[in-house]
């Protein structure tokens, strides 16, 4: 596990197929993530290792798709034991099946419930995101199935109304624009969102969740050669672009 994360995080494979783990890191802000199942916290809060010795980044945490139809209302709380197990600030993804190997298509409401509350976790920072599996079969759902899926019905009522975008200048602290800077977005205190490359004209456009029971900013950190690190909080608003300066100061 330490020479693939070291691999990950583009440290030098040797034609042997070894890892130099003296060399720099490439590409140091690659995760390294696991897959845990509803039924593995047991043997999960049993050997921590991964965790303790920070080898593993984060959890993709599921419910099994043959057991979706019957515990999906036991999410919130296996995410609370799941959180019990791992560090405070350890990002935990949830997911929900549309279709599943061993039983094909899964049904619509416990998927949804699964969506509802991960997306009220999202929102006090609980989880740091939702996968659906799988994407790539929408092409082949037929007509019956997509009407009583309702995908984008479903979205609009309980996803959509809650995003916002930001379009951010980055500028010297004379009102020059900045270029060749590198952005992370951070929703709430830990959820990273993105990380993005700053264009040319000195600016970058995020998307992101503007919260449901409160309003919760977005910390937009980017990085420059030849200026200090800087910071700046971004308030999103529902259905709007709103426009923000990071400003920094030269070395």
């Amino acid at each position: 596990m330490r020479d693939i994360k070291a691999a990950l995080q583009g440290k030098t494979v040797r034609v042997d197929g070894t890892v130099d783990h003296s060399s720099d890191a490439t590409t140091p802000h690659l995760k390294l993530f696991a897959v845990t199942y509803h039924n593995q916290l047991q043997s999960l809060g049993k050997s921590k290792v991964l965790i303790d010795d920070k080898l593993l980044d984060g959890i993709s945490f599921w419910i099994g798709g043959p057991a979706q139809r019957e515990i999906s209302s036991n999410l919130t709380s296996l995410v609370a034991e799941l959180r019990a197990i791992v560090p405070r600030d350890f990002p935990v993804f949830t997911g929900g099946y549309i279709t599943y190997s061993s039983i094909g298509w899964t049904e619509p409401a416990p998927f949804y419930d699964l969506l509802r509350q991960s997306v009220d976790m999202y929102d006090d920072g609980r989880v740091q995101g939702f996968f659906l599996f799988a994407g790539s079969v929408l092409k082949s759902m037929n007509s019956s199935l997509w009407q009583e899926w309702d995908l984008p019905g479903q979205l609009e009522m309980d996803y959509f109304p809650h995003l916002g975008t930001a379009t951010v200048a980055v500028t010297t602290t004379e009102q020059q624009k900045i270029a060749n800077a590198t952005a992370t977005v951070v929703y709430g205190s830990a959820t990273h969102v993105t990380r993005k490359a700053v264009g040319a004209d000195g600016s970058f456009t995020f998307g992101g969740w503007v919260g449901k029971k409160a309003k919760t900013p977005h910390t937009v950190t980017v990085a420059a050669a030849g200026f200090r690190t800087a910071s700046a909080a971004v308030q999103l608003e529902a259905g709007k672009t709103v426009r923000a300066t990071v400003k920094m100061q030269r070395l």
